[in-house]
């Protein structure tokens, strides 16, 4: 499995959360991170992006490069901080 690292973009982002205790994930899809797109969380097994947030035009996007259910996700779902994730990767959106 694959842990989550917070980026020095991230980290005041993730400040509320341990990544400590975040469990492994099953995988994930590899990407690219673009210049304009900030990376948010890493997998520090690869340093490939795991989180990246985005402008474009007047919209905001925010990419998870996993699942979020129980595929990958097996594990993540089951962590006590689930939900303030992803309460935080919307604040970052809006």
């Amino acid at each position: 499995g694959f842990t989550a690292q917070p980026t020095a973009a991230g980290r005041s982002h993730f400040a509320d959360l341990d990544f400590s205790a975040f469990p492994p994930i099953l995988g994930y899809n590899k990407v690219a991170a673009r210049k304009e797109c900030p990376v948010l969380l890493t997998v520090p097994q690869t340093g490939d992006p795991l989180v990246a947030t985005g402008a474009f035009g007047q919209g905001r996007v925010l990419a998870y490069m996993s699942d979020p259910a129980p595929h990958w996700g097996c594990n993540f779902v089951f962590w006590e901080q689930y939900a303030t994730f992803w309460l935080t990767c919307l604040t970052q959106i809006l």
